[in-house]
């Protein structure tokens, strides 16, 4: 394959495509019928529809990274005479260049369409509202009627964030849906037997009334769709500058009652009246499938391309995966009337019949100041910080969802029940549709106030669970293992030179010069717990044990280890220090005196890698190349029940929770496991995500986060009770991340790579 050279998005996506088109001719050139039945037939879960193949080998549009990596396998599974042959595991070497140039794509795909967007913000700037001419059906900007009298609740905080700027009248019966196109140039309102088209910047009509009904949608690339006003289960697609519409989606089941498209219009999503959902390719108009057999209310894609959905009991499924989402609370079918899901999917807002509304995560709910009557509709900003809510006595309220307190006094400018909220793509604009038979268009109100951009924007990332990666440490040369000191003074990190490094993690300025006397071999890095010691292994087997603060060698542990030193690690006490090695076994040593304490650790079948102290001192978890995981009894060296069995292949790291009642364990195999310790079974399904060996994990001080790391050079966040991923991957390594630390306060994650850098991420707590 040819190397990647440095062009723009779209030159490189080309690239890439007549680099697949090639592995094609060069594996017999394969037909996309029998790709696909060489996909289902080898049971690796690789689904490849002929319209992804198209996309992908003439370079249409960057496929998802899970799509290419299986069809580039799939190639791999033929021979050069077009015979068939093993499918290559997904963290086979030959993937990996692939994998590589995907993120690279994938980078330069969203520097692109954050410059797009900024620009097309910047052409769209809404204007103040110009006079109307006097005809009545063309929109004006007066003085929106006054609110019902009714007060709040709970006192609102902050001015309004939305003022009034068009009334939308032209409508001869209730509005029942509203959707902004991506660029918020247009506004698509539909009632039972028309949609219409709005200017946002100046609120007149765009074009004429086209035949169709609720709901109404827009595709990532701007194309309009609706539903056929007479077989309701019909999506047609429309150019909003033309009038000519593509070939329609005809549905199989009844009308289609909602839509949701994904971020990279590929897909789009139809809920029907019975509460199944069918997937659909925007690009062929096929029908994927149908996932799942339960009713359902609500279905979006989030911003990491998971189609999530609620069922009529308030239960959050992953329709890809076709199952419930951590351990969610049942709602009764009859006390809920709107639901919807936060951009990320981690929040589930509850409208209620009753007027009250919640907002829930996993099993902890917190109710809201509602409204006087049913709500009606829910939505929330593409941020994530607001939650806008409608009733049916035609007032709109919006809360902070991070503090639940109502923002800004309530809309209360319809006539009728408000049926439809929406955000624009930006969050600039804000539209309501209603009974009255009008729609209203709302533009963001300037607020000031003393808090800087950057920290306004800093804080919106942290509370939709984004990490923010602050500027990388740079080594010069491969990093492996790395440690924050317990007082968060300083972060070490081992070399693939023989060498340790100390840096201050807020300023990277060094600690202390370069310590690579007596070599350091990269596998074993630790703080004692009282921050006074590093402990290091050296390339003779011996443990070197640092002063922290000045980096002098205070003492050294000659091991009777026969084989290299792979792990350290203390107890919480700091009166142990224990070391795992390639002969097979771990041992036990006084830091303070440098003798053996007690008997070697023997039991495992090849090399120990992993090790780590439970936070009591009580246990010691061992793991090795031989696949396993072994308990012991620290004081008596004695192993305390079978292995813990699961993963193939090598257990690379060990890790457990704060509280001690989960132990982590990452393997080969791109999986990390959770294991009851006291039991010795396993906790749920494999927490599957990484492409490839897992080298290291790191639970957050309060529990709450467990991260991970590995040979794919991307590290993720995972909720280590629900088993779920917490926001998106954190990548920029450009190779292995072989180390990862969590800040003693929880605030910074460390990941140090074999490219050299050393990154830090600020970690938003959860």
């Amino acid at each position: 394959m040819e190397e990647q050279r440095s062009g723009t998005f779209d030159e490189e996506l080309a690239a890439l495509a007549a680099d697949l088109r090639r592995l094609r001719i060069e594996r017999g050139n394969p037909s996309y019928r029998d790709l696909v039945t060489r996909a289902v037939r080898s049971g690796a879960g690789i689904q490849l529809s002929p319209a992804t193949q198209s996309d992908a080998f003439n370079g249409r549009r960057l496929v998802r990274v899970d799509t290419l990596m299986g069809l580039v396998r799939i190639l791999h599974a033929y021979d050069e005479y077009g015979e068939e042959r093993t499918v290559p595991a997904h963290n086979a070497p030959e993937l990996a260049d692939w994998r590589r140039r995907w993120r690279a794509l994938a980078e330069l795909q969203s520097v692109g369409t954050a410059r797009a967007r900024t620009a097309a913000v910047t052409a769209q700037e809404v204007p103040e509202p110009r006079k109307a001419p006097d005809a009545p059906e063309t929109p004006t900007a007066p003085a929106p009627p006054a609110a019902p009298a009714r007060p709040p609740a709970e006192q609102p905080a902050g001015p309004a964030p939305y003022t009034f700027a068009f009334r939308l009248a032209g409508h001869d019966q209730a509005v029942r849906d509203v959707a902004f196109s991506p660029d918020g140039r247009y506004l698509a309102s539909a009632d039972r037997t028309t949609v219409r088209l709005w200017e946002t910047a100046t609120g007149e009509r765009a074009g004429l009334p086209r035949p169709g009904t609720a709901p109404v949608a827009f595709t990532a690339d701007g194309l309009l769709l609706t539903v056929d006003a007479t077989v309701r289960s019909v999506v047609h697609r429309f150019d909003p500058a033309e009038s000519s519409a593509a070939s329609p989606l005809a549905g199989p089941g009844p009308r289609v009652r909602a839509m949701a498209c994904d971020a990279e219009g590929a897909e789009l999503a139809t809920l029907d009246a019975e509460g199944a959902v069918h997937l659909w390719d925007l690009l062929s108009g096929h029908l994927h499938f149908t996932p799942g057999e339960g009713r359902f209310t609500t279905a979006r894609f989030t911003h990491d391309g998971r189609l999530l959905a609620v069922d009529t009991g308030a239960r959050v499924w992953d329709l890809s995966e076709e199952r419930p989402v951590g351990q969610t609370l049942h709602e009764p079918e009859s006390a809920v009337a709107v639901t919807a899901l936060s951009p990320g999917g981690g929040v589930l807002a509850l409208g209620r019949r009753d007027g009250t509304i919640a907002l829930r995560e996993g099993r902890r709910e917190r109710p809201l100041a509602g409204h006087a009557q049913a709500v009606t509709a829910l939505a929330f900003s593409p941020d994530g910080t607001l939650l806008a809510g409608a009733a049916a006595d035609g007032t709109v309220r919006f809360w902070d969802t991070a503090t639940g307190r109502p923002v800004g006094s309530l809309l209360g400018d319809h006539g009728a029940d408000v049926n439809a909220v929406a955000f624009s793509a930006d969050g600039r604009m804000f539209a309501t549709a209603s009974g009255d038979r009008t729609v209203l268009l709302y533009t963001r109100a300037f607020t000031g106030g003393d808090t800087p951009l950057a920290a306004r924007a800093l804080a919106v990332a942290l509370r939709m669970r984004r990490a923010v990666q602050l500027p990388p440490v740079t080594a010069g040369r491969p990093l492996v293992r790395t440690a924050f000191s317990p007082d968060g003074w300083s972060i070490a990190a081992t070399t693939g030179d023989l060498s340790v490094r100390l840096w201050d993690p807020v300023s990277r300025s060094p600690r202390w010069p370069r310590l690579a006397e007596p070599s350091v071999l990269p596998w074993g890095l630790a703080f004692s717990p009282d921050g006074a010691l590093l402990a290091t292994a050296s390339g003779d087997r011996s443990v070197c044990l640092h002063d922290a603060a000045s980096g002098a060698v205070l003492r050294e542990i000659r091991t009777r280890h026969s084989g290299a030193l792979k792990r350290l690690a203390f107890s919480p006490d700091g009166q142990l220090l224990a070391t795992g090695s390639t002969d097979t076994t771990a041992r036990l040593w006084d830091p303070h005196t440098g003798k053996g304490v007690g008997q070697a650790l023997r039991g495992h079948g090849n090399e120990v890698v992993g090790i780590c102290f439970s936070p009591d001192g009580r246990l010691l978890a061992t793991s090795g190349a031989d696949g396993g995981v072994r308990l012991w009894d620290p004081r008596t060296q004695q192993q305390l029940r079978a292995p813990f069995d699961g993963h193939r292949g090598t257990v690379w790291a060990v890790s457990f929770a704060p509280d001690g009642r989960v132990l982590a364990t990452a393997g080969a195999d791109a999986t990390v496991r959770l294991w009851d310790p006291v039991r010795g079974v396993q906790l749920g399904a494999p927490l599957s995500g990484h492409a490839s060996a897992v080298h290291e994990l790191a639970f957050s001080p309060d529990g709450q986060l467990l991260a991970s790391a590995g040979e794919d050079g991307v590290a993720l966040l995972w909720d280590p009770v629900t088993g779920e991923r917490v926001g998106s991957a954190l990548t920029g390594h450009e190779g292995a991340v072989g180390g990862l630390a969590f800040s003693p306060d929880g605030s910074l994650l460390a990941t140090a790579g074999r490219d050299g850098t050393l990154r830090r991420w600020i970690i938003a707590t959860v």
